[in-house]
């Protein structure tokens, strides 16, 4: 996934972004009302090790998609 390299690469020695901030870039380019666009940035986080930005993201999700992604773990 070509997202994750990008979100790694707001956390490089020396180039330190907060979580707050990487989301507000992401939220330009992703609609975070889309469920596809939110399962795309949460992957990408994940794989990113970023805990903080997954967390934002999952805050984003509805009860019921929270549900769905319990049921169908990857």
């Amino acid at each position: 996934m070509m997202l994750s390299p990008y979100i790694q690469a707001f956390n490089r020695p020396g180039y330190q972004t907060s979580a707050d901030e990487i989301f507000t870039l992401l939220s330009k380019l992703y609609d975070f009302t889309n469920l596809k666009d939110k399962l795309t940035v949460l992957l990408a986080a994940k794989n990113s090790v970023n805990v903080e930005l997954c967390n934002m993201i999952l805050s984003t999700f509805t009860e019921e998609e929270l549900q769905w992604i319990a049921s169908n773990p990857q």
